[in-house]
């Protein structure tokens, strides 16, 4: 029987932490894009797809979805991050709909 795999997300910096956390919370963004934060934060921080897919009301593949888009577009958001802290949060409020 084959084993099913989990996409692990790294170890997120604080202002990713943040930003992610904002986006949650926030009641101006669309409701997608706060779903979406909703689902990687506690993805980032090790939660189980089953685990999150029922407080964001979805299904566990739905959960494994977001977390590997956002994992894919993880390199790039470091690489922002690394070269200029400040446009990470630029980023995020510009792209969401890339990132998340």
């Amino acid at each position: 029987m084959r084993r099913k795999t989990i996409d692990t997300i790294p170890v997120l910096s604080d202002a990713m932490k943040n930003i992610l956390s904002a986006f949650s919370k926030s009641r101006s963004l669309p409701s997608g894009l706060v779903k979406r934060a909703s689902i990687v934060l506690p993805a980032s921080q090790g939660e189980l797809n089953q685990n999150i897919a029922p407080q964001a009301g979805l299904h566990y593949n739905n959960v494994a979805t977001w977390r590997s888009r956002f994992l894919a577009a993880l390199p790039a958001l470091r690489k922002i991050e690394m070269d200029d802290p400040e446009k990470l949060e630029d980023e995020y409020a510009k792209n969401p709909e890339r990132i998340l």
